[in-house]
């Protein structure tokens, strides 16, 4: 579904669908776009391997990872000295870390994620590199009529509960149902799993930290 697939499908379910409406277009838009970020924050059903990369600089061991960056799950150098590799070293997972000098492996942590999202290296770089990323995140909010969230399908419907949750707290008496958006907010529960506090986002952050291991310098 489009934008304007999901607006008309937000109507039908809310039997808005005569003018004028209880809900204004750009409302019915805001409810879907946090209604979209609530559940690839509750799901993580963004898995992206294409779109981060960290550049890597001799002497520079921290990085800010963009806030768009829920998780990370993997890495690989794809470049070495502004030389593009054949293939991707892959940044293994695990408890043994990959040395870039001696392109081994050794015993060790390679890296930690902090809780503000910075990625740090254990061990000073000695070469300009590119890391590319893999990582679960958050989406671009969806602003014409033709964007598409990019999730599957499936979801494209269920996270439309949270829009019409929040479309019922509208303060409004025709518009305003506690037990109609708490309805709504029970559905979208069952499908994309209870909501996250700023501690589980710490959490979700140090974790990776602490579990998952990559190659040094």
């Amino acid at each position: 579904m489009n934008l304007a697939t999901l607006r008309s499908t937000f109507r039908v379910r809310a039997g808005d669908t005569i003018k004028p409406y209880y809900w204004k277009d750009p409302e019915v838009d805001v409810f879907i776009n946090e209604a979209y970020t609530e559940a690839v924050d509750r799901g993580l059903v963004i898995y992206d391997r294409e779109s981060f990369t960290i550049d890597v600089e001799p002497g520079v061991t921290d990085y800010q990872l963009p806030p768009a960056v829920i998780r990370v799950m993997g890495a690989a150098v794809t470049s070495r000295s502004g030389v593009d590799l054949p293939e991707p070293e892959p940044m293994r997972l695990g408890n043994r870390r990959y040395d870039f000098t001696s392109r081994e492996f050794i015993d060790g942590a390679a890296y930690r994620i902090d809780e503000d999202g910075m990625f740090v290296l254990a061990s000073s770089p000695t070469e300009a590199a590119v890391i590319a990323i893999e990582a679960h995140r958050y989406p671009e909010p969806l602003e014409s009529d033709d964007d598409e969230p990019v999730v599957m399908a499936i979801y494209h419907q269920k996270m439309l509960s949270w829009a019409l949750k929040l479309a019922y707290l509208k303060p409004d008496a025709d518009t305003f149902d506690l037990g109609l958006s708490d309805k709504h907010d029970e559905e979208f529960t069952r499908t994309f799993g209870p909501p996250k506090t700023a501690q589980d986002h710490r959490q979700r952050r140090r974790r990776q930290a602490r579990s998952y291991k990559t190659p040094g310098y």
